[in-house]
């Protein structure tokens, strides 16, 4: 399967592709490769993300004692 401007790195076109480890995505253009995680890690790794900057950003609004 392929992805036009997927790319992470260059913004060049990426196939999807499946080998004995798993599930990866590799750019035509560069050769930046990267294994792809299932939807739910994926879900976990952004809501914690997410809730670290939400902390960091509370922190700094926060006026200091």
């Amino acid at each position: 399967m392929w992805k036009l401007r997927g790319c992470a790195r260059c913004n060049g076109d990426v196939y999807i592709n499946r080998d004995e480890y798993g599930w990866f995505v590799q750019c035509l253009q560069c050769g930046y490769h990267s294994e792809l995680v299932n939807i739910d890690e994926a879900r976990k790794q952004m809501q914690s993300q997410s809730e670290a900057q939400h902390v960091s950003v509370d922190r700094k609004l926060k006026p200091e004692d």
